[in-house]
């Protein structure tokens, strides 16, 4: 051959088949990533929801516990000065008579229900409410108070510290808040 021969091949510009294939493997990935990243902006979005229901039940129950105890109250069954008196009584008028009727478990599109406390093996408990009763103990004790649930027989005659969380998908609580009622 003589130097002075030159072998031109066309150069070839377009993608070849392995450079086609990469771009329908990352299509299809940006597909993936964009279906899984609106599931999961839903889901986040329910436990959202979830914890400003735990957060409309805090501001109601912090509102009505600083007048409760006068004689001209609105709300008779939740009043501290009500024969008996109980949880159950108070409960069953907030959740038909006042704004929060309207409140809505996301995860169920039914309203939100309470519970005793979160149960992760138990995923009907997902995006219940937990309202929780902080008993104080004497003074010099070693624990302040005791956690325990407010059940529909305890008695709203007095001022009460209240704890409420909320469960979130997986069946663990969102603490939302503690105030006195």
């Amino acid at each position: 051959m003589n130097s002075t021969e030159v072998i031109t091949e066309p150069v070839q510009t377009g993608p070849n088949a392995f450079d086609i294939g990469f771009m329908v493997v990352m299509a299809c990935l940006m597909v993936f990533v964009f279906w899984l990243t609106t599931i999961n902006y839903s889901e986040g979005m329910k436990t959202e929801v979830a914890k400003r229901n735990g957060e409309a039940w805090t501001e109601w129950l912090t509102t009505a516990g600083t007048t409760r105890f006068n004689d001209d109250y609105a709300h008779a069954p939740c009043s501290g000065k009500a024969e008996p008196g109980t949880w159950g009584e108070c409960a069953a008028y907030i959740k038909s008579q006042t704004s929060l009727k309207a409140l809505v478990n996301t995860f169920f599109d039914k309203p939100p229900e309470f519970i005793p406390q979160c149960n992760k093996e138990d995923r009907s408990t997902t995006g219940a409410i937990v309202i929780e009763n902080m008993v104080a103990t004497p003074p010099g004790s070693a624990v302040p108070f005791i956690v325990k649930p407010l059940t529909n027989e305890d008695l709203i005659s007095t001022k009460l510290q209240l704890r409420i969380t909320v469960c979130d998908k997986g069946g663990y609580s969102i603490k939302v808040s503690e105030f006195e009622f």
